[in-house]
């Protein structure tokens, strides 16, 4: 009400006879500014529904009057009814976040007319920038069909979480630009939660070698191989500052994960010092996005066991008794194990 008041007061809105007050779009020379269309073309398709008493088409309802079973409310121009559909976003906006706001996001299907409606109501009855960035996001398919209750295809996330997880689907929606559509499938989230696991064994690896390493300063060799993943780090940067293509960025985190693996297999003498700043620069990356933040703080209930089953086994090796050592890793397997030999010792993960 008050804003629709400010909007009649400065000559933006007018009461039509029938009740119906309307934001007079010709007052405002900006109008079209964000769907980017001019005023002739959008007035090409605009219409006058049965019952409206606009002075132009373009015009758009901020507030209805009161119709037989309702909601209403009175107002000060004596006209009782309900709020537009537009206004209702513009209140609520100016209630709890002010005038103006920085970031302001949708569904492509609201340019126009709905965000653009905001847009007009809001600077002319305050005078300043509505939004500073609008973020409008595709749509998402099933099988590459429209979501709908109808065609049997209608999920909540809670459900896909189930039997993904929340971050494999958070990994789906990063693997794609917000602007472009996304089809989701079984296959697209099994492939994205094949890519997490990767991601968590990297970060595992690394893990596991700073724990064994030794060494706190860097060799020559490896300080500049740090120069070079730090331009991983501004692949990333330059990604998201290129209007937040997370599809990019997940790219350069991939490739920063990839030069880490590769080197570690190289150099089994890596310093500490050098892993910790690899694994640093890693963190910080999926840090951004919210990926491999997880850790698992409870103790296996079985870790002392498969700790004594894993140096039985290295007893074994070492006295060339490669039976015994393949059948205790067979035992550790069919305890849902998984182990992975390297210098600094033997791995071992719940598979």
């Amino acid at each position: 009400i008050d804003i629709v008041q400010k909007l009649l007061d400065n000559g933006h809105a007018y009461l039509a006879p029938n009740g119906d007050v309307y934001f007079r779009t010709k007052s405002d020379p900006d109008y079209g500014k964000l769907c980017h269309q001019p005023m002739e073309e959008l007035q090409a398709g605009a219409r006058i529904s049965v019952g409206e008493q606009k002075e132009d088409p373009m015009d758009f309802a901020v507030w209805k009057a009161a119709k037989p079973g309702e909601p209403a409310w009175d107002t000060p121009w004596g006209s009782k009814g309900r709020p537009g559909w537009h206004i209702e976003c513009s209140a609520m906006v100016n209630k709890y976040l002010g005038p103006t706001i920085d970031i302001h996001s949708g569904g492509l299907d609201l340019i126009f007319p709905h965000h653009e409606n905001e847009i007009a109501q809001s600077e002319c009855a305050n005078g300043c920038a509505f939004a500073h960035y609008w973020l409008h996001n595709g749509f998402l398919t099933i099988d590459n069909e429209k979501m709908s209750k109808s065609k049997g295809n209608f999920f909540m996330v809670r459900d896909a979480a189930k039997q993904f997880g929340y971050e494999t689907i958070r990994m789906f929606m990063l693997s794609a630009h917000y602007r472009t559509p996304l089809n989701y499938s079984a296959e697209s989230l099994e492939m994205n939660k094949a890519s997490l696991a990767r991601l968590y064994e990297a970060r595992n690896n690394m893990e596991f070698r700073i724990e064994k390493a030794e060494g706190d300063t860097m060799t020559a060799e490896e300080t500049a191989k740090m120069e070079a993943l730090a331009a991983y780090k501004q692949k990333f940067i330059d990604a998201m500052d290129d209007d937040l293509n997370t599809a990019d960025a997940l790219s350069a985190i991939f490739e920063l994960t990839r030069e880490i693996n590769a080197w570690m297999g190289a150099h089994q003498d890596a310093t500490k010092a050098f892993l910790t700043a690899a694994h640093d620069l890693f963190m910080e990356l999926t840090g951004v996005l919210n990926l491999v933040q997880k850790r698992d703080d409870a103790v296996d209930p079985d870790a002392d066991k498969i700790e004594a089953l894993i140096a039985q086994r290295a007893a074994a090796k070492k006295e060339k008794n490669f039976a015994e050592a393949d059948r205790i890793r067979d035992e550790l397997a069919a305890m849902g194990v998984t182990i992975k030999d390297t210098r600094q010792g033997t791995q071992w993960s719940r598979a």
